[in-house]
């Protein structure tokens, strides 16, 4: 799977101000409120309570308005949904219609937020839980960013909220700040890049922690495709698939701290025909990236705030596999417990005797299947032989049924050079492949 898979950078039309006082606030006395949160792709994910019920979200600082998607897990609760209106994103389809819901309790660990809009979206075409392996139903930006200090503890996957204007100033002078703008309330920053050596520019870039690469250009007059590139699938927004080409670029000047052969997509120019950017915006900065940082949102005193941690300079790898996967649902399979003597098989007795059977023992259980349904060409599962279709057994002795999906695609992603050996089947035959990863370029 893609490190680049979700880009949910939202715009939404006709959306009118709400009349109701929004409040939102600490549930507590404490000044500091502190959530954990899961990394899956890049993306940040935690637990949230819409009206009492309990969700997923994925935040992202690019989106402006809370959305929620009507799946099968959001459905069957009440929303007092009112007008219909319009949204507009990333890709080549039609424009989204979504239901405006008013009125709204958010809760976190520690917050509370009443009178919260929220837009709710068919999820159908998204296929986004499918791709993170986990459930998602909606995602949250502004709403959060907006009233606090938002600290993000990429290392120990932490979120720390500090009452506005109260960060401790041992964390001011250990950081380096980054002034803020904002258009349609999101952030932006004005930074140094270099597509290629002596090709020195400037521009403002959206910082997106809701898009899972590192760094996203538009390609324009100035902003060319700096070879090598390959074509591919880039990501999905609401309004469809966007593709493009991805490469790398000479240079990124993150603020003080220098980054080399960063890679980047440049996405086609059709997915953004809709959109209205923010004037001298080149692109945008992704989880992938951010995450060599305690990433620090002070909105309102127009700083971001950055701690490099000790893998800022680390080299930036494509899918050197070449393999894409997805969850496709679960299967009931047969797992045999003894082996052809009787005896128990990978089971501990507590009484420390020995058990035998007369007949061989069974047990039932669901697994989940993750299909392969990508492979670059003559990347090296390409020729291995491993194809489409494909479903994922075991990789190198572990079972994938005992793995989740992130960690599967750590698997798949290790340093060049590490020897994959793959269980797959492909229809009823069970196949083996075996191969090394190496880098694109």
């Amino acid at each position: 799977m893609k490190n680049s898979l979700f880009f949910w950078v939202l715009f939404v039309i006709f959306l009118p101000r709400s009349n109701a006082q929004e409040t939102i606030e600490f549930t507590s006395k404490k000044r500091v409120q502190k959530v954990s949160f899961e990394l899956i792709n890049n993306l940040i994910t935690l637990p949230i309570k819409i009206n009492d019920v309990q969700f997923r979200f994925i935040l992202d600082s690019g989106v402006s308005t809370t959305l929620m998607f009507k799946n099968q897990n959001v459905d069957p609760f009440f929303f007092d949904q009112g007008q219909s209106f319009s949204l507009s994103g990333l890709g080549r389809d039609a424009f989204v219609n979504a239901s405006l819901s008013k009125g709204n309790t958010i809760q976190m660990e520690g917050l509370s937020a009443t009178n919260q809009d929220i837009l709710i979206i068919d999820e159908t075409n998204f296929e986004l839980s499918q791709r993170m392996g986990t459930q998602i139903d909606g995602i949250i930006g502004y709403s959060l960013f907006k009233n606090f200090v938002v600290r993000i503890n990429y290392s120990n996957q932490r979120l720390v909220f500090y009452q506005a204007g109260e960060l401790p100033k041992r964390f001011l002078k250990k950081s380096k700040s980054l002034p803020l703008e904002f258009h349609r309330n999101k952030p932006f920053v004005k930074l140094e890049f270099s597509p290629e050596k002596g090709n020195n520019q400037k521009g403002y870039f959206l910082i997106d922690s809701g898009s899972s690469d590192a760094l996203w250009l538009f390609k324009s007059e100035k902003i060319k495709v700096a070879p090598p590139v390959f074509y591919d699938f880039i990501g999905r927004g609401i309004n469809g698939s966007i593709f493009g080409h991805r490469g790398k670029i000479h240079q990124l000047e993150f603020g003080p701290f220098s980054m080399k052969a960063v890679k980047v997509a440049y996405p086609e120019i059709a997915s953004f025909t809709k959109l209205s950017f923010m004037k001298d915006r080149v692109g945008s900065i992704g989880g992938e990236l951010l995450k060599r940082f305690t990433v620090i949102f002070d909105y309102k005193n127009k700083q971001l705030l950055l701690k490099p941690l000790s893998g800022l300079t680390a080299p930036f790898y494509y899918n050197m596999s070449g393999i894409e996967i997805q969850h496709s649902g679960v299967e009931m399979v047969k797992e045999r417990l003894t082996n052809p003597m009787g005896l128990l098989i990978n089971t501990e007795n507590k009484t420390k005797g020995v058990e035998i059977y007369m007949r061989p023992q069974f047990r039932f259980q669901l697994r989940q299947l993750i299909e392969i349904f990508s492979i670059r060409p003559d990347s090296p599962a390409d020729q291995a032989g491993v194809r489409e279709g494909d479903f994922l057994l075991r990789i190198n002795g572990k079972k994938v049924g005992q793995l989740e999906l992130h960690e599967i695609i750590a698997l798949l992603q290790k340093k060049p050079g590490k020897k994959l050996n793959l269980v797959i089947r492909r229809g009823t035959t069970i196949k083996t492949f075996k191969f090394r990863l190496k880098p694109l370029f």
